[in-house]
């Protein structure tokens, strides 16, 4: 049996982090504020969890072939800058840029913006220990 290494375990293990990252951010840390606004969001039985892991995966892709594509030496201190500044893209766009439209908690806000930055950072960890680098010519 093949072992799996770089892209592809790198996608896997940023799946499954950032799994349970969610869990522990939405299901832990905010769920009780989610309750409170229900009138703004759908029930937890009207969700559609396979099109929520799909988008998560898509993003995942995205996230580890982009980096892939773009640093041919793929080193570890790319990656973690990488993690760390598309966490703060995404943070914004995700914890203020809904902030601005849906009237949510600061908190809340405060809470998507600093643990998006910390799953993309944490991700840029994966990236760093997975991705080999690319031999030189």
């Amino acid at each position: 049996m093949k072992k799996l290494t770089g892209a592809p375990l790198a996608i896997l293990a940023i799946f499954v982090t950032w799994t349970l990252l969610d869990f522990v951010i939405h299901g832990l840390v905010l769920g009780r504020y989610y309750k409170a606004l229900m009138p703004l969001i759908r029930p937890p039985q009207d969700m559609s969890l396979w099109l929520l892991n799909a988008l998560m995966l898509l993003m995942d892709l995205v996230f580890v072939g982009l980096f892939y594509y773009l640093n041919e030496r793929r080193e570890k201190k790319q990656a973690l800058v990488y993690g760390l500044v598309m966490g703060l893209l995404m943070g914004f766009v995700i914890g203020w840029g809904t902030w601005t439209v849906i009237p949510i908690p600061n908190y809340m806000a405060w809470v998507w913006f600093l643990g998006t930055w910390g799953e993309f950072l944490v991700a840029g960890g994966i990236l760093a220990l997975t991705l080999p680098k690319k031999p030189t010519t």
